[in-house]
């Protein structure tokens, strides 16, 4: 059996202008360990420009989108992993 407390999984969430930032999109990093959500600080992105430049830069780092999940936040547009 594994042990999952040790292992860490980077997830990179995409916010369609959230109340902290109502004129951007925000990408917000957040560390998953042992089935507990951490946010990374200071690690974000944010643009007023376009989703698809945050997008590109997800994909540039070989990252793979998620869909939303109903069960995300309602600002949560899609993860990247």
């Amino acid at each position: 059996m594994i042990d999952e407390t040790d292992h860490e999984v980077w997830i990179y969430a995409i916010y369609d202008h959230p109340d902290d930032f109502p004129n951007e999109w925000v990408c917000r990093c957040w560390k998953v360990k042992g089935g507990e959500a951490f946010t990374a600080p200071a690690t974000f992105y944010r643009t007023p420009h376009s989703l698809d430049e945050l997008r590109f830069h997800l994909e540039a780092r070989g990252l793979v989108r998620l869909p939303h999940d109903p069960r995300d936040d309602p600002k949560i547009l899609e993860c990247w992993m």
